[in-house]
């Protein structure tokens, strides 16, 4: 059986099954390990006064937690400046006596000072710099692909205000066609994600199966179940974006690189399978060949 939980490090709401409880998971949006449980009941929303209490004791911690690390990473620079005047004048005594041991101990000193400059340099930019860009590269495809979805199913329920509540009748590139050339959303890249390698299809082109990476199942009515899942993504690895009838858009813990029957079955389409047209019916069918 089904049920959702949020992740506890970046609260992203997820759905998963029963007998994976106990079990390690990675969070889909911040990439986090974390282990598999129903959450409890949810806390009493705080007034508005205490979490802006709480955003400002936040927010005063940063200095000074700014002003630590600064004091830290000054440290070890002072230390060699330290070092780099005593060898200095160490030079320009030994100097009268020996200048040619004052001129290398000089030398050696000015190299190591100019080698620690650009080490620090370099560590200061790996550590304050590439992180971000990569942690933004990790996020980037999977927000970028729950943002279409949430396109897809803002046209859709646009589409069905308009026809007396009922979704576009038919499945995958079809369904898009209709939300496209009846000019609800007509951007063919909403369509593609972009972990799944498609070329978009050019503008004002009718849209095809070979230009689109998400799966569609139509004939569903506005009235339905809003948690139904109408929308999937099989592109991504240990998770499965999905948009659902009452326009939520959430992502499902998969083990891996789940089939798209396996996605199907757990989202209630094939125990509805006979209750579908024929091309409906037909599409199914050869998602589940590919």
């Amino acid at each position: 059986m089904k049920f959702r939980m949020r992740c506890p490090h970046c609260g992203n709401r997820m759905e998963t099954e029963e007998e994976w409880i106990g079990e390690s998971a990675t969070c889909p949006i911040c990439r986090s390990e974390i282990v598999i449980q129903k959450n409890s009941a949810p806390p009493a929303q705080a007034p508005a006064s205490s979490s802006k209490a709480q955003t400002d004791s936040i927010s005063a911690s940063l200095p000074v937690a700014g002003i630590v690390l600064l004091y830290l990473f000054m440290l070890i620079p002072f230390l060699g400046i330290l070092t780099f005047f005593f060898c200095v004048l160490l030079s320009f005594i030994q100097y009268p006596r020996c200048p040619e041991k004052a001129r290398k101990l000089l030398k050696h000193t000015l190299i190591a000072t100019l080698i620690a400059i650009v080490a620090t340099s370099a560590f200061t930019s790996c550590v304050f710099l590439f992180p971000p860009m990569n942690i933004a590269h990790e996020k980037g495809p999977d927000l970028v692909c729950l943002s279409n979805i949430k396109q897809i199913l803002l046209a859709a329920r646009m589409y069905s205000g308009d026809s007396r509540g009922a979704f576009p009748d038919r499945s995958g590139a079809g369904g898009f066609e209709i939300l496209r050339k009846s000019g609800y959303l007509t951007d063919p890249r909403v369509f593609v994600c972009p972990l799944s390698g498609i070329r978009p299809e050019e503008s004002e082109k009718m849209l095809t199966e070979e230009h689109v990476s998400y799966l569609y199942i139509g004939g569903f009515h506005e009235n339905d179940d809003p948690g139904q899942e109408v929308i999937f993504c099989p592109c991504h690895r240990n998770s499965i974006p999905v948009g659902c009838i009452g326009g939520t858009v959430r992502n499902n813990i998969a083990k891996g690189r789940e089939p798209v029957h396996e996605t199907l079955e757990k989202a209630g389409i094939l125990k509805r399978f006979d209750e579908f047209p024929d091309s409906t019916r037909q599409y199914i069918r050869k998602k589940m060949e590919e």
